[in-house]
């Protein structure tokens, strides 16, 4: 059992982060630094975070702290904020101005007036703007009180997806009669440039949005099939528990370390998604359901967690706990696999489904540090 409290393991953390950049390796990944020490706090391991976080990154090279540009963002002036979105050298620009604004206001103001600014181009940097965001969400919120560097991570997580900003064509409308299940099935192909890499930047700074092609033949058909929910976070719940299920099949044939980490984030986006969701304003509830559910069909469509169903059976296996669970992600020390396996026990607790311990039982021990997938 851990002797340091939560509130100053995240201080300790955040501190730590606040020297280094946001991106890592010679590919550029996002860094896994803050959410994934965070989640090693929240599944009880507050004493191994700092350790945690100070050897990943002396095993992974991470990009040097960027410097602000000068660029002035002007909040109130559209066309100031609009040109700065999807501008990568904008980032600590982005960081700045977001801070000003939590000096004068709440960060729960912060967060309601930009959250349906950025949503649309949340799949830039693979989903992360979103998942950093809903970590540092959650930090405010088991907080006794927001401080400074509390709202910084926040501020950190916002100006990464609009620094990251990039859109998927077309306006999810949910006009169907399709449960997850089925909707998940019935999903096309899509190439997998379209949800990362050359692709989306093509179509973020290539185009305007409204006459961008499909992602796919059918692809925004197979998007509106979806039922619209009663529950927002009820069928975000369902979509996790199929895209997760999807992702025991998909760990076992042994795609490459790369993919199955792309295909781990058809769990993780909208599992922070139904985390987020009671922090934001209601009535933009139904924009973020809809915009999170494509996002999800676009990577399950690209990253191979779409098609026939599996079947939900385990063999009458006993799930192990979840401190078995925790144990075991900690000690493969991999971040995707640390903060699967704090998603899944997140989902077990919210839904008594057991299916989400099999899958971070199953998928966790496949997510390895290697070469392309530095820190895992």
């Amino acid at each position: 059992m851990s002797t340091m409290t939560r509130g100053d393991a995240v201080e300790e953390l955040l501190s730590i982060v606040d020297d280094i950049g946001f991106e890592m390796g010679s590919g550029g990944f996002t860094s896994h630094a803050p959410m994934a020490a965070e989640a090693v706090v929240t599944l009880g391991y507050a004493d191994q975070a700092v350790p945690w976080i100070q050897r990943y990154l002396q095993e992974v090279p991470h990009w040097a702290k960027p410097a602000a540009t000068g660029f002035r963002i002007d909040p109130e002036d559209e066309a100031s904020w609009r040109n700065a979105l999807g501008h990568h050298e904008l980032l600590i620009d982005w960081i700045d101005m977001l801070q000003e604004q939590m000096e004068n206001d709440s960060w729960q103001s912060v967060l309601a007036h930009w959250w349906p600014r950025l949503l649309p181009g949340f799949i830039g940097g693979l989903t992360h703007g979103l998942i950093r965001t809903t970590h540092a969400v959650r930090c405010l919120a088991a907080a006794p009180a927001a401080t400074p560097s509390l709202k910084k991570e926040l501020a950190r997580g916002l100006a990464y997806m609009a620094a990251r900003y990039a859109w998927v064509p077309g306006e999810p409308r949910l006009t169907g009669t399709l449960s997850p299940r089925e909707a998940i099935a019935a999903l096309p192909e899509v190439h997998p440039r379209e949800a990362i890499g050359a692709g989306v930047k093509h179509r973020t700074h290539g185009f305007a949005e409204a006459n961008c092609d499909d992602l796919a033949p059918g692809f925004a058909e197979a998007v509106d099939a979806l039922a619209p929910p009663s529950d927002f976070i009820a069928t975000l719940h369902e979509i996790t528990r199929e895209t997760g299920n999807r992702l025991r099949s998909r760990a076992i044939s042994d795609p490459s370390p790369i993919q199955l980490i792309a295909s781990v984030h058809t769990f993780t986006a909208p599992a922070a998604a139904a985390m987020l969701l009671p922090y934001l304003p209601e009535d933009c509830h139904a924009e973020t359901f809809a915009k999170v559910w494509q996002v999800t069909a676009v990577l399950a469509g690209a990253f191979g967690t779409r098609g026939v169903a599996i079947e939900d059976a385990s063999d009458g296996r006993q799930p192990l706990s979840t401190e078995e669970l925790s144990a075991r992600a900690l000690d493969r020390r991999a971040a995707h696999g640390i903060k699967l396996t704090e998603a899944c026990i997140r989902e077990y607790n919210a839904t008594g489904d057991p299916m989400y311990l099999y899958v971070a039982e199953d998928v966790t021990p496949h997510i390895v540090v290697s070469d392309a997938t530095p820190g895992g």
